[in-house]
């Protein structure tokens, strides 16, 4: 996971899913990050790289409702 983290590989997989290049990559990389979450036996929220994305991501969700 820190790997991950500071190699910052999470981000690359998530602007790939995101843009859906190639199609059928966001399918994949939903499926990645569930089965990851699922393995992950320490909490991810504290690290930087995980806090920041999720914060900015509540941020816009709850700018649109």
């Amino acid at each position: 996971m820190e790997y991950l983290l500071h190699h910052k590989i999470l981000e690359t997989i998530y602007t790939q899913g995101k843009a859906d290049c190639p199609p059928g990559m966001k399918q994949q990389v939903l499926s990645f990050y569930t089965k990851l979450l699922g393995c992950i036996r320490q909490p991810v929220l504290p690290h930087i790289n995980v806090h920041r994305p999720v914060l900015v991501r509540s941020q816009k969700f709850s700018c649109n409702m």
